[in-house]
């Protein structure tokens, strides 16, 4: 089900920091251009009373703290809020409020419920804030050591909660140069889906973002998206628009 936008992509536009071009979801995965959609997710597919775990696979951190109480009122008064209404909100004080590395915090903050084993498998990138070593059951693995993810969703959670499996496709590239280029090869990405989709009795919903200016352009992130949505079995192909001109 489309919620904004299609399949047909216009390299011309761009995601950035805060402009959402698109967002998908198939029963419980959501496929987006932008990060920050993760949020409104979160907020409208999960029980905001349950409590569940968190792991989140992206080259950062996207932990940035600089949201006051003023700019959450408008969730605390309908966290349902359709995806419309959301984006409007977030230029009432004509700046985005969520942005691609700041979506986490906030949501943690109005509902810690929904964050208590917490795994960030990340090329630390960006500051540490918000979440605490001695309180919030952390695990933070080096990139080269995170093969087990199957392993941890279901068997060393520590506890029965549901996992949000929040996974940005930049987590596969670097930049280099004036470029960006491919990290992992496929075999690793085939791998990493294959952990997800055997962890999938004990997750409640994937958030995905393809965040295609860290990985060098649309192109390199429609690739991966395309392939890691086949691997997870997301009936989602995106295509680079034809220009007319």
């Amino acid at each position: 089900m489309w919620i904004k936008g299609s399949n047909r992509i216009d390299k011309n536009c761009e995601s950035n920091e805060s402009n959402v071009n698109f967002i998908f979801k198939q029963d419980n995965i959501y496929v987006s251009d932008n990060h920050l959609t993760a949020a409104w997710c979160w907020l409208n597919h999960l029980d905001l009373s349950e409590n569940y775990n968190f792991c989140h696979i992206d080259r950062h951190y996207d932990l940035l703290n600089n949201l006051s109480e003023k700019d959450l009122n408008f969730i605390k008064i309908d966290p349902k809020l359709d995806f419309d209404s959301f984006i409007s909100e977030l230029w009432t004080y004509g700046f985005p409020k969520f942005r691609y590395d700041n979506y986490i915090l906030p949501i943690k903050r109005l509902y810690p419920n929904l964050f208590n084993k917490n795994i960030f498998v990340t090329m630390r990138d960006g500051d540490w804030n918000g979440f605490n070593y001695e309180v919030d059951n952390i695990y933070n693995p080096n990139f080269w050591d995170i093969t087990d993810i199957s392993y941890q969703l279901n068997e060393n959670s520590g506890n029965s909660y549901k996992w949000i499996v929040n996974f940005d496709l930049d987590y596969f590239f670097l930049h280099a140069g004036e470029g960006y280029i491919k990290f992992f090869d496929d075999q690793y990405i085939k791998h990493i889906c294959s952990e997800i989709n055997n962890s999938k009795e004990n997750i409640v919903m994937i958030t995905i973002a393809l965040s295609p200016e860290c990985c060098g352009g649309w192109d390199n992130a429609i690739r991966i998206s395309n392939k890691v949505c086949k691997l997870l079995n997301v009936q989602l192909k995106l295509s680079i628009k034809k220009s007319t001109l």
